[in-house]
């Protein structure tokens, strides 16, 4: 007996609906996705200010330099502020890095004499004996380098009586501060100062004595023993030189100096000796500067001393 036949059929119920399903699903096309905001930037680090020098002479009332002072004696404040010493050393502990700036514009041919030059050389002589590097500037209308920044005494001698052969033209005393100051001193993380032998009338500087004063301040360099040869000493007085007189009396206040008129020959040593002195009593102190600062604004700095008759002389600002 034959068994009727059964077709079989083409596709198999299951997997038709896999078919189907499977064209149901591409046939649906995909959400979008959402693209991932990009990552916050890092925040900027805010690194420490560096530590702000501050090189100090203290006198007594009698104006004798006081040399034994201590840490604890001492207070920094900034606009009122009190501030944390970061460090301190006492005279004679830091080395000190000296520019002499000679005026050699043709008001000074009279003044340079052999006296002068006989002084310089051993006020040059005394602050290499007691570690000081020193270089030699003159300025007329040209900036001129007598002797670069060293302790070979020959070669600072030689520029010193090289001074008087360079005399000539105008007086351009704003511009040498300004250059000393950022071409020379700035290298030397050190104890700075400029010390000027100058009738202090400056002519044709490209430079205001307001910048030349601000550089000085921002370098903590000490134009703070400032030498002027005054033209008192030819019988010359003129509102002209008071005025520059005046200016040079705040260039060495508010940067811890003194200023020296010398009317006479014989005043030369001792004025020098003078000089040296306070840079052998000078002490170097430090602070960290409040945040924020402001690279275009002078904050005002005032040291003190606990001391009792003690006058502090310091720079006025950073």
């Amino acid at each position: 007996m034959t068994r009727p036949r059964t077709s079989t059929p083409l596709f198999c119920p299951c997997l038709l609906v896999s078919l189907c399903l499977l064209a149901f699903t591409v046939s649906i096309p995909a959400p979008a996705q959402t693209p991932l905001p990009p990552p916050a930037p890092p925040a900027p680090s805010i690194s420490a200010p560096e530590p702000i020098p501050v090189t100090v002479t203290v006198r007594d009332k009698k104006g004798r330099i006081i040399t034994d002072l201590t840490r604890e004696e001492f207070r920094i404040l900034v606009d009122r502020q009190e501030q944390a010493i970061a460090s301190f050393h006492g005279p004679g502990e830091t080395p000190l890095v000296v520019g002499l700036l000679l005026d050699s514009s043709g008001s000074m041919r009279s003044v340079i004499s052999p006296e002068l030059e006989t002084a310089l050389v051993d006020f040059v002589r005394l602050l290499v004996a007691r570690n000081a590097q020193v270089f030699l500037v003159a300025f007329g209308s040209k900036i001129i380098l007598l002797g670069d920044v060293t302790t070979d005494l020959p070669t600072l001698e030689h520029g010193i009586r090289q001074w008087r052969q360079v005399v000539r033209g105008t007086t351009a005393l704003h511009d040498a501060i300004y250059w000393a100051c950022e071409q020379k001193l700035a290298a030397y993380p050190i104890r700075r100062a400029l010390v000027l032998v100058t009738d202090g009338i400056d002519n044709s500087s490209g430079k205001r004595m307001g910048d030349a004063g601000h550089l000085a301040v921002q370098t903590n360099t000490s134009i703070s023993n400032v030498a002027v040869i005054s033209r008192q000493r030819t019988g010359v007085r003129s509102p002209e030189f008071d005025l520059a007189m005046d200016d040079l009396y705040i260039l060495a206040r508010e940067t811890s100096g003194i200023l020296i008129d010398f009317r006479m020959s014989h005043e030369y040593a001792p004025g020098f000796l003078s000089i040296a002195k306070q840079f052998e009593g000078q002490y170097l102190l430090s602070f960290v500067p409040p945040i924020p600062q402001h690279p275009r604004k002078l904050r005002k700095i005032q040291v003190e001393v606990t001391r009792k008759d003690a006058r502090v002389t310091a720079r006025k600002a950073y």
